[in-house]
């Protein structure tokens, strides 16, 4: 990969989706693409084949770096998944695993704030509320007490339990 990933104004690396942008099209307006697939034809040409797909090397969705890009059939962009670890189980993508959870929300009740453990981890410092709050992961890590709920209320910059009413 060649350089860092550059994002379209509104995208950034923290949204989980793909740049769009509006193209006209004569007679009918205008019409949603995906930003990576056009930028990839204005550099490379014309993809004849729509079974194939503009896929990242960076797994950046927001990414439109055209560097950061490769021509590929869904059976190449699994493999590609596959490989760096980023395959579907259950029909869900997980960047993180159990271990990460229990290791996350142990850091965090020693202290860590979840923006440095965002970095460390690969996420988004949200992301890492949601685990500490038992939102994602809940049946992983461990064991929450159930007379409890989590309240995003502040304390010296850490979340805290708060006891149900």
């Amino acid at each position: 990969m060649n350089g860092r990933c550059i994002y379209q104004k509104g995208y950034g690396p923290h949204r989980e989706e793909y740049a769009k942008m509006y193209v006209p099209i004569p007679e009918f307006g205008h019409k949603l693409h995906d930003s990576h697939r056009l930028i990839w034809q204005r550099k490379h040409g014309e993809i004849n084949n729509r079974l194939l797909y503009v896929c990242h090397k960076c797994d950046n969705k927001a990414c439109i770096n055209v560097n950061h890009m490769f021509l590929g059939t869904p059976a190449d962009n699994m493999q590609d998944s596959i490989r760096k670890g980023r395959q579907h189980r259950n029909g869900k993508r997980y960047k993180l695993t159990a271990v990460n959870v229990k290791e996350i929300r142990i850091r965090h009740s020693n202290g860590e704030t979840a923006k440095d453990l965002g970095k460390l981890f690969g996420v988004h410092r949200d992301h890492i509320y949601g685990i500490i709050s038992y939102k994602y992961w809940p049946k992983h890590g461990l064991v929450k007490n159930r007379s409890y709920k989590s309240k995003n209320k502040k304390n010296n910059g850490r979340s805290y339990f708060v006891k149900k009413q």
